[in-house]
């Protein structure tokens, strides 16, 4: 756990960001921060209840450096949200994928904070359940301090529950089509917001408590934005979506290419969408095996495919670029940190 300033050691304690920022926070202007009300948490900041809006809640970090990352952070997020605006506007505005609403980024004495509207998970579970797709028979689902991590299979039994309960919403009708958005985020975040999407998170949940479940993508602190797609950004693109996240291969990379191009055309950059795609697929047959041969599940029913099996161990595409970032946000050059 991190205590005090060493924040990227762990996931940030409630107690270390009380202790060094009630006072600066509350002093500079009384909030409505309930520091007690621990909703969730991160390697760089904390995120809390509010005491008046239950619907929305603050994300809260310490120290400088780590409030030039939420600074960066808060400008990807509030361009994620006006290019998925503008893909509603242009396709579906009913598509049941959301982005937490931002309001008031601010800066006083090392502390930092905004505010967004809260993802609310359900009663039943004890954290927000993340969309993972791709396949690795050798992961487990496991349930970390940023939510539940499933495999596809659980995913998918957690979805038809959710269907079956009438908790979904109604344009989801199995995991394919979860799939499906997953594709559809990456490609509104790469060909309309123009960022990398790196690590971002994608999960199921609900605009509040009595609300069905949707698609939600949030967490920005690690993409970087650009604005050329020149080669290097073309791998960056493809290295973005080698998490869990996207998979290129059987029924859900079917999906997920549809949805991921789908939102290449309504951006008009479908050119480098197969580019991009193509780079996907090399990579993902790095992990073949050309000696056996394995299912693809259908998880929501039909005739599975066929693949190779993948070398697990090397599904991960590491990008060494992102250790010495440079933040590109002109709000961020112009604002003076104490």
């Amino acid at each position: 756990m991190a205590t005090g300033r060493n924040i990227l050691s762990g996931v940030v304690t409630q107690e270390a960001i009380k202790k060094l920022c009630y006072n600066k926070i509350e002093a500079e202007a009384t909030s409505s921060i309930d520091w007690d009300n621990v909703i969730g948490q991160g390697t760089y900041g904390i995120i809390l209840g509010t005491i008046h809006e239950p619907n929305w809640v603050v994300k809260v970090a310490n120290h400088t450096k780590q409030c030039r990352v939420m600074d960066h952070e808060y400008t990807l997020h509030e361009n994620a949200n006006a290019a998925l605006r503008e893909l509603k506007s242009r396709t579906d505005a009913d598509m049941p994928i959301f982005c937490p609403q931002t309001r008031k980024f601010a800066h006083t004495e090392g502390c930092c904070w905004y505010y967004m509207t809260r993802i609310w998970k359900g009663s039943k579970l004890p954290k927000l359940m993340h969309c993972l797709i791709f396949n690795d028979p050798s992961v487990k689902t496991q349930e970390k301090h940023s939510g539940i991590y499933p495999t596809p299979q659980y995913l998918s039994d957690h979805v038809k529950t959710l269907k079956t309960e009438n908790k979904l919403n109604t344009k989801i009708n199995g995991i394919k089509d979860v799939a499906f958005y997953n594709g559809v985020i990456f490609g509104l975040l790469h060909y309309g917001s123009k960022q990398t999407a790196q690590d971002i998170e994608i999960v199921l949940g609900k605009n509040g408590p009595a609300d069905v479940y949707n698609v939600f993508f949030y967490d920005f602190d690690k993409s970087e934005q650009f604005e050329e797609y020149t080669e290097p950004i073309v791998k960056l693109l493809a290295v973005s979506m080698s998490g869990s996240y996207g998979t290129f291969m059987g029924p859900l990379g079917d999906r997920f290419k549809e949805g991921y191009r789908l939102s290449a055309i309504i951006f008009e950059h479908s050119d480098v969408c197969e580019r991009v795609i193509a780079k996907c697929e090399g990579l993902e047959r790095l992990l073949l095996d050309d000696d056996e041969e394995v299912e693809h599940p259908n998880y929501d029913g039909g005739q599975a495919t066929k693949r190779h099996k993948r070398k697990f161990k090397s599904r991960k595409f590491k990008s060494r670029k992102f250790k010495s970032r440079k933040f590109k946000s002109r709000k961020f050059k112009s604002r003076k940190f104490k």
